[in-house]
């Protein structure tokens, strides 16, 4: 039986989770898109992540892919049947047919992180749980010279967890690093 490749775009809200991957103790958010695709396909596909999370870390835009036995559903069915099995911290936004070679982790072309600050002397209740609370004033100017010197090649080894293993480089290549202020 013929065999075909899928890549999925998936967002979560990484709250209830202790990261992307499948974890020993604890849910990790692959491990509840592994269980839909299970609904779908006996052969219960593995899912490859194009990164990982840490625990409590959400995702706008994860890239994700995973091959199953040759079908006749397109993107669109396949996305709104993933969906069914989910819970509604995890959606997969987007589904498509991929190419034999395509590798969701090796194809990253690169990951964009986002921090939201809320600078205010009240907290805002409705993004407590996506935003960071700063109460005094901050200086934007200082900031911004700040991380202009994150951009460019650096090893960021210092700034890793203490593995059982060691990491082929720690090596990183910040494209850009800036803020933006808004209200």
């Amino acid at each position: 039986m013929s065999t075909q490749k899928f890549k999925l775009t998936i967002a979560y809200d990484g709250s209830a989770y202790q990261g992307w991957q499948v974890q020993k103790t604890g849910t990790g958010v692959q491990e509840k898109v592994e269980h839909a695709l299970a609904k779908l396909f006996p052969a219960k596909p593995r899912l490859h992540g194009s990164s990982r999370t840490d625990t409590g870390v959400h995702a706008l835009g994860m890239v994700a892919h995973f091959e199953a036995p040759s079908c006749n559903m397109d993107g669109r069915k396949l996305a709104l049947a993933l969906n069914h099995w989910l819970p509604e911290d995890i959606r997969v936004l987007s589904a498509s047919r991929a190419p034999e070679k395509f590798h969701a982790r090796f194809h990253a072309k690169g990951k964009q992180y986002r921090y939201f600050v809320w600078n205010h002397t009240a907290m805002n209740p409705l993004i407590r749980g996506t935003a960071w609370h700063v109460p005094r004033a901050l200086d934007i100017k200082a900031m911004r010279t700040a991380a202009a010197l994150f951009v460019g090649k650096h090893d960021f080894k210092s700034f890793a967890a203490n593995r059982n293993y060691e990491m082929e480089s720690t090596v990183r290549t910040v494209t850009r690093c800036d803020f933006k202020k808004t209200g």
